[in-house]
């Protein structure tokens, strides 16, 4: 199974398993959904993802949870330093970490080492008929 589906998989069983004791409420039930949905992200360290990741409204609920699966060896112990560190540091630091944590998951094998390789865009579907003539109907209205 992929990644993210397990993830929601288990969070879903997790859930099921606590609602059989004890019924959780749903706004906290969203919470730990946010949370345990965030912990993959934490992950990635390169380009603007970490910046994004400051912004989500649910952050520091999140790094605190990571900080206790680093603690506990269910995550690895660095990327909750790297992140102490990234929160703690201003500008030119948080770029340095970047380029660091770049260079290492370039060295671990985690990032393609040609990050700059375009994606080829879709081409635009060709009109049918129908929509031609009804594109010309309408821009003969507006013109008269």
């Amino acid at each position: 199974m992929p990644h993210l589906p397990a993830l929601h998989a288990a969070i879903d069983d997790t859930i099921a398993q606590q609602n059989a004791g004890i019924t959780i409420q749903r706004r906290h039930e969203g919470d730990m959904r946010d949370i345990w949905t965030m912990q993959p992200r934490f992950e990635k360290r390169i380009g603007r993802y970490p910046y994004r990741l400051l912004e989500v409204p649910r952050f520091r609920a999140g790094y605190d949870f990571m900080l206790l699966r680093s603690q506990t060896g269910s995550c690895n112990a660095s990327l909750g330093q790297w992140w102490t560190d990234f929160i703690h540091a201003d500008l030119p630091e948080r770029e340095a970490l970047l380029a660091k944590a770049k260079e290492e998951d370039l060295q671990s094998g985690q990032v393609p080492s040609n990050p700059n390789k375009k994606r080829r865009r879709r081409s635009k579907k060709p009109l049918k008929e129908a929509e031609k003539s009804m594109d010309l109907e309408m821009g003969d209205g507006k013109h008269e």
